[in-house]
């Protein structure tokens, strides 16, 4: 369904339909029928102003893709796709996403394409643990956090996960061929980091003082010993 204005929200029922595709109708809002929906395959609203996922989605145990891109979104849970056990493209790109919501333990074994493209993100909980099948991810147009890039881009680059469309200018940092922000909290992460280096240091050397101490302490022990064990010896031959 293609440029009619006119809808501003859509349910999905149940049907026997294997895909639903919604583009260009000003639509703000969608829900899923309450229903286990196995039929439908891929899903596509895009190019509208949807601002929330609905919490029903979890209802649309068969979907393999996913296309929300061009919306409204700001926030994405991604426990609502947990029931998706098949989902392998989930594309969210040009929206206004702050939070790519993730939990220890969510896992999309079989996700492979993940775009985020022109978002405001800056990191991903669990990034590592939640897409172990990922082979194909966009990350441009983002305000990275940059320790959280070279963490994320050790793994995409272990991996060889192919990085699509990538940024063009960077008038921050290049990790890779991404640009990434610093920010306050990573210049107070930096000093916390050092500060605890030099924490660590200093325990490093009083543990190593107390060592010595302790050696210094035995060594005194054992001459008082052997001094008691004289002053005793000479004691018992005064007797004799």
């Amino acid at each position: 369904m293609y440029n009619n204005t006119a809808i501003r929200k859509f349910l999905i029922a149940v049907s026997n339909l294997t895909e639903i595709n919604l583009q260009r109708n000003g639509l703000i809002e969608f829900d899923v029928e309450t229903t286990e929906n196995r039929n439908l395959k891929t899903l596509t609203i895009v190019h509208n102003a949807i601002n929330a996922i609905p919490k029903n989605i979890r209802y649309l145990e068969g979907l393999e893709k996913l296309f929300l891109y061009n919306n409204s979104l700001d926030y994405v849970d991604l426990e609502l796709f947990t029931n998706a056990t098949s989902l392998k493209v989930l594309s969210l790109y040009d929206n206004f996403i702050k939070t790519l919501d993730s939990k220890l333990g969510l896992r999309f074994s079989n996700l492979q394409t993940l775009s985020l493209s022109k978002n405001k993100l800056s990191f991903i909980p669990y990034f590592v643990e939640a897409f172990p099948a990922l082979n194909a991810i966009s990350l441009r147009k983002n305000p990275w956090n940059c320790r959280w890039l070279e963490f994320a881009m050790g793994h995409i680059e272990a991996r060889s996960i192919q990085i699509a469309r990538k940024d063009a200018v960077c008038r921050h940092r290049w990790v890779g061929d991404v640009c990434c922000y610093r920010t306050v909290v990573d210049f107070l992460f930096q000093a916390q980091s050092e500060e605890l280096r030099n924490d660590r240091e200093q325990l490093l050397k009083l543990a190593q003082e107390n060592r010595d101490l302790k050696d210094v302490v035995g060594r005194l022990n054992e001459s008082v010993r052997k001094l008691e064990e004289r002053l005793v010896d000479n004691k018992a031959d005064g007797e004799v």
